[in-house]
């Protein structure tokens, strides 16, 4: 629901998907991007983009889906950290991995200081990929991601 300068009045979570999916009126190819969309996609937003919405994630999935990705890395006194990019499913954080920047953790790192280092990344990340996207060399097929017309067996790997 919205009026004519698109201020929204949403009541409830499918009446918002639902606009949300009339508002974007995805075409056959189209792409979803998602940055920061702290919610669960729904599965008739996902089959209207044909499985074409891509996320970015703080975390090297499938380790660490959902929030808090940084401190469970201190929890876990993990070495390494970092960024994923994934075509988008029904499931939080679990469709198939483009690529991934990864970043080295420090015994002195805490939440504060890694989510500063990684921000940046997941900018970086987020750019070579749509790069990759935008000259048509990846797709997603049978829930498999295609790169220059090959399936991926691992996430394409930043450093």
């Amino acid at each position: 629901m919205y009026n004519s300068d698109y201020t929204f009045v949403i009541f409830n979570k499918i009446d918002f998907n639902i606009e949300l999916k009339n508002i974007l009126s995805p075409k056959k190819n189209d792409i979803l991007l998602l940055c920061g969309y702290m919610n669960k996609i729904p599965e008739h937003l996902i089959n209207a983009y044909n499985g074409n919405i891509i996320n970015i994630h703080p975390s090297l999935l499938p380790k660490y889906k959902g929030l808090n990705t940084h401190e469970k890395v201190i929890q876990n006194n993990d070495t390494e950290h970092g960024c994923s990019v994934h075509f988008v499913t029904s499931n939080i954080d679990d469709g198939p991995i483009i690529a991934q920047y990864h970043l080295p953790i420090k015994p002195s790192d805490d939440k504060i200081s890694i989510a500063e280092k990684l921000l940046p990344l997941e900018h970086k990340l987020y750019y070579e990929v749509l790069k990759i996207i935008e000259n048509d060399r990846i797709v997603l097929l049978n829930n498999e991601v295609i790169l220059d017309g090959v399936v991926l067996k691992k996430p394409i790997k930043y450093i």
